[in-house]
């Protein structure tokens, strides 16, 4: 049994500079028919049983809803990792998901409860407002979604009020992963830009899941990923999640058979081999522990 990753597209309709494939050549994509006969033999030949469809912005693709309806007949579950810009267009929405027989699961990004810092992020003007209408168009088709928050220096300080807006906006109905970055494909400027200490996250990641605990009702779950377990004080490490898979294969829709792939954060440091919880740690991106050695791995001696 084995994950799926499969870039529908590379096309996008934003530059969002913390995505590690915003400066990758965006070419035009494949035909429907090579794409539906590749990605269903995958699903078969390989008893795949967890399908993430991704890009690139996986719904720019021409045929993505009747993809979907395809997907729909097949039992495998879905996420679908978006910048939710196209299903702020209701009709599109509708015709994706609605009567679906499944439950569909829709992972979008908003970088920050500011538009205009979101938009910043996102190199889009108006994509705040329509991430956030795509969100209402699919809770009202009753697709599952979960809001992801990357943290960097521009949006970790105002971690703990974007939780409280997401349960006020969305009454409850989302789930939030809150994540580190992948810097790969970053310019130097870039980097220096967005990288975030993790000792001056610590805080406010301490608070925001403080908050959530005194306000359940107001998120549906929250989870951390791609952050070290050392970040914060072992009364909070439920709510880390360990995302790198047993096995994970990695298909482009230019491929005809799926490749492997083994994630870039790692607890392949000096300091996690002494320490006492590595095994069930998420890790840390190779690129944050180059630049942050000191501040973003600290070894748990004993587990008490």
């Amino acid at each position: 049994m084995s994950q799926l990753y499969f870039v529908l597209t590379r096309r996008c309709n934003q530059f969002c500079t913390s995505c590690p494939r915003h400066q990758e050549e965006r070419i035009a994509d494949e035909k429907y028919q090579n794409v539906k006969g590749r990605l269903f033999h995958t699903l078969e030949k390989f008893d795949v049983d967890d399908l993430i469809l991704s890009g690139g912005e996986p719904a720019l693709y021409r045929e993505f809803p009747e993809l979907i309806r395809e997907l729909d007949r097949y039992d495998v579950p879905v996420m679908v990792q978006s910048n939710g810009q196209r299903f702020s267009e209701r009709l599109f929405s509708e015709r994706c998901f609605r009567d679906c027989r499944h439950e569909f699961h829709v992972m979008t990004a908003l970088h920050s409860r500011n538009a205009s810092l979101h938009d910043q992020i996102t190199g889009v003007p108006g994509s705040f407002e329509r991430a956030v209408e795509a969100i209402h168009n699919l809770l009202a088709l009753h697709v599952r979604i979960t809001v992801k928050c990357i943290l960097s220096r521009l949006n970790v300080l105002g971690l703990p009020e974007y939780l409280s807006w997401l349960a006020e906006e969305f009454r409850g109905e989302v789930e939030l992963c809150v994540s580190g970055m992948d810097y790969i494909g970053m310019s130097s400027q870039e980097k220096k830009e967005y990288m975030l200490d993790y000792a001056d996250a610590a805080g406010p990641l301490r608070d925001s899941v403080q908050w959530y605990e005194e306000n359940r009702s107001g998120l549906r779950n929250l989870v951390l990923i791609e952050l070290p377990l050392c970040m914060l004080e072992k009364r909070y490490w439920n709510y880390f999640r360990n995302t790198r898979v047993g096995e994970q294969l990695y298909q482009d829709a230019y491929m005809n058979y799926p490749a492997r792939r083994w994630h870039d954060f790692t607890t392949d440091y000096a300091e996690c081999g002494m320490c006492a919880v590595r095994e069930r740690c998420p890790g840390v991106w190779s690129e944050q522990y180059k630049l942050y050695p000191g501040s973003c791995v600290a070894p748990v001696v004993a587990e008490n």
